[in-house]
């Protein structure tokens, strides 16, 4: 019977498990999108030096891929019942019942129904959505940093040459022979 209440607890996970997976999603795909926003970075410093053409949305392509990548990579990663239970009883203060209460489905002991029961009803009363809130992180602030960047290096030619008139005249020059 103990079995029963065991299978229980772990199909009351579930929504856990995709809150937990679209903040890993969340978190990978920022980072996948700085890595290819670097990329894209490369990629108009090669333009610029007129190494390749790359148009923007090229560059655009890079960044996409990127954050792509790093979602799929976040779909990937194994999560154990164990790990989420050990998440959720510590974000959610409840004194590694979880944890416990997944270690013991065999039902061998006396206890062990209890003690599924009880984490249950804890799990019962917790929300995933209040557990596991979107935040900006790290991973965000470089992703914004490397577009910034970005930005910045894809139309400073064309900032230096409203500036200087010099400038102007060699980026003309320079597109004459192009």
């Amino acid at each position: 019977m103990a079995t029963v209440g065991a299978l229980q607890l772990v199909d009351q996970l579930r929504p856990y498990r995709r809150r937990v997976r679209w903040l890993l999603m969340w978190r990978w795909g920022a980072l996948g999108g700085f890595a290819g926003t670097l990329v894209a970075i490369l990629l108009d410093a090669l333009d610029w030096l007129a190494v390749i053409v790359m148009p923007v949305w090229g560059l655009a392509l890079a960044i996409l891929i990127g954050v792509l990548l790093g979602c799929l990579y976040a779909l990937l990663i194994p999560l154990p019942a164990s790990a989420l239970a050990q998440i959720i009883d510590r974000r959610g203060r409840l004194k590694d019942r979880l944890q416990t209460a997944l270690e013991h489905t065999e039902g061998e002991h006396l206890f062990d129904r209890p003690l599924i029961e009880d984490a249950a009803n804890a799990l019962h009363r917790l929300r995933p959505a209040e557990l596991f809130r979107f935040r900006l992180g790290m991973a965000h602030g470089l992703l914004a940093f490397a577009l910034v960047a970005l930005l910045g290096f894809h139309f400073l030619p064309q900032i230096l040459a409203i500036v200087s008139p010099e400038k102007r005249e060699q980026q003309k020059i320079g597109r004459a022979h192009v």
